[in-house]
Order: structure tokens, then C-alpha cells, then sequence
């Protein structure tokens, strides 16, 4: 099926139609960030982060027929502010600005990991199932991807979806319990 066609029954709200495209970019996505980054773990992360981004701002694609380029152009950006991020933790370290993470917890940091805690349950509950499945597998049950994608007889790439669908949805709920108390980014993590 075309890219094109992909795009618009993505936009149309048929996510499988997504999952052919990350299934048909992610290879060239994956070599992309590979070249600079060269750490198989921090590229998946990076690789899932560009095609999270690019579902999320989809909708702003002008000319479909760009969508590899702009695709490509989104995994540089990351990958250069992911590049940004480490430069800025390493000098920290260096200086020995950077937090020292052996510190004790006082009581209120206690209290608000707790009912981020709490907010995290609320949302879990509130999403898919199968999302939901998929993010306890994976974080909680420490599976790969690959265990993930076997179990369910699903591909990798419609498992990397389902992470990244589960993580904003729960992020968007997060948003939504948290916005009452304050900047709910220091929830979030952003």
C-alpha cells in the first residue's frame, strides 16, 4: 500500500495503517540514529520517540509525499536533542552540579511520589486493555519487545505502537488528574 494511503487512513483513525508505516520506515529510522548514537538501547528509545512524535504532529504534514524526509528530519531533531541533554548531564557531572541521587527523601517528596503513584493507577485503568497489557509487560514485567510481539503473534513494530499509544494516553490522563495541583509536567517527567 502507498505511503500516502497510509497517511490518510492514519489521519482517518485507522492505527493499523500506522503500524504499516513504522513497520516499512523503521529499519532506514533505525540506521538513521544508529550512525551517531551506536547504543543499541538508547536507539530504540530514540527510534520510538521519533515515531511517537510523528504520530502525534501527523496531522501537520502538508504533502504526504514528504512524509520520509519529514520523518527523517523529526529522528534528527530528537537524536540532536538527545545529544543536547547528555552533553548537559556530563558537564554537570563534570562540575559536580548534578544531583547526588544517594540523598534521603524528605517526607513531602515521599508524598508526592506516592500520589504520582496514584495518578499512575487511575490512568493505567482508564486505557485500552490491550495497551494497558502491553505497558505491564513491558515495564513491569521487564519483557523485551520481541517476548511482547511473540505472545501476542503480533509483529515488534505494532508492539512498539502500542507502547507509544499506552504512554501518551496515560501521559494525557496523567495531564488531565494533575492539572488542578500545580505544573503537571513535574508529574509527567518533561
Amino acid at each position: 500500500m502507498d505511503t500516502e494511503l497510509l497517511i490518510s487512513k492514519t489521519l482517518a483513525g485507522e492505527t493499523s495503517a500506522f503500524d504499516q508505516l513504522v513497520e516499512r520506515y523503521r529499519p532506514w529510522i533505525s540506521n538513521k540514529i544508529n550512525t551517531t548514537v551506536r547504543n543499541r538501547y538508547d536507539v530504540e528509545d530514540l527510534v520510538q520517540e521519533t515515531f511517537c512524535k510523528a504520530f502525534e504532529e501527523l496531522p501537520t504534514l502538508r504533502t504526504p509525499a514528504f512524509f520520509g524526509p519529514w520523518l527523517g528530519r523529526i529522528a534528527a531533531n530528537i537524536t540532536a536533542s538527545w545529544w543536547r541533554r547528555r552533553q548537559r548531564w556530563h558537564h554537570l557531572v563534570e562540575e559536580g552540579k548534578a544531583t547526588d541521587k544517594r540523598r534521603v527523601e524528605q517526607p513531602d517528596e515521599i508524598y508526592e511520589r506516592h500520589q504520582l503513584g496514584q495518578y499512575v493507577i487511575t490512568a493505567l485503568a482508564q486505557i485500552s486493555p490491550v495497551q494497558r497489557q502491553a505497558l505491564q509487560q513491558f515495564y513491569y514485567e521487564g519483557q523485551s519487545y520481541k517476548q511482547i510481539a511473540d505472545e501476542a503473534e503480533i509483529t515488534v513494530d505494532s508492539i512498539h505502537f502500542r507502547l507509544m499509544k499506552g504512554r501518551k494516553e496515560v501521559r494525557r490522563h496523567l495531564k488531565q488528574a494533575v492539572v488542578g495541583r500545580g505544573d503537571w509536567r513535574d508529574y509527567a517527567g518533561n
